[in-house]
């Protein structure tokens, strides 16, 4: 239970500096597309992004053995129902993001069966991305 408070602030943490600084500075906006919740199997809602965008989550599970129980979070394309690939696959509680490139309609499709998730899509601006990149060691 500790262990998801500290994730829980963690998150809150980020969104805040997200919308503290892409409110304030010019050279990296920052603003949240869509947010998804649930939990088990689920397909979102399409939505609508320019690309770069980041893909954000946070998964937890209060119950049930941490070390087997797994997520993935697959996207696709909203239009044609095609497969564009794996975002995340996490064992146990965790909080990442992944950034993409691609602009267009998109639904992920989260598999779980005993964790709860958030999913959130955020778009940013070509400087943040890059210093992203950069910071990533150029991945």
């Amino acid at each position: 239970m500790v262990h998801t408070k500290v994730i829980a602030m963690l998150q809150r943490a980020r969104v805040l500096l997200i919308l503290l600084f892409g409110a304030t500075s010019a050279a990296s906006a920052e603003t949240i597309v869509r947010e998804f919740s649930g939990s088990g199997t689920e397909e979102t809602r399409s939505f609508t992004v320019q690309g770069p965008w980041i893909a954000n989550w946070r998964v937890w599970q209060d119950y049930g053995d941490r070390d087997v129980a797994n997520i993935e979070i697959f996207l696709y394309d909203a239009a044609t129902g095609r497969y564009l690939g794996r975002i995340t696959e996490q064992r146990g509680d965790a909080v990442g993001d992944r950034l993409i490139d691609d602009s267009g309609r998109f639904h992920f499709r989260i598999v779980s069966r005993s964790h709860r998730w958030e999913v959130t899509v955020i778009d940013i601006d070509e400087d943040e991305a890059r210093r992203l990149r950069r910071d990533a060691g150029g991945r």
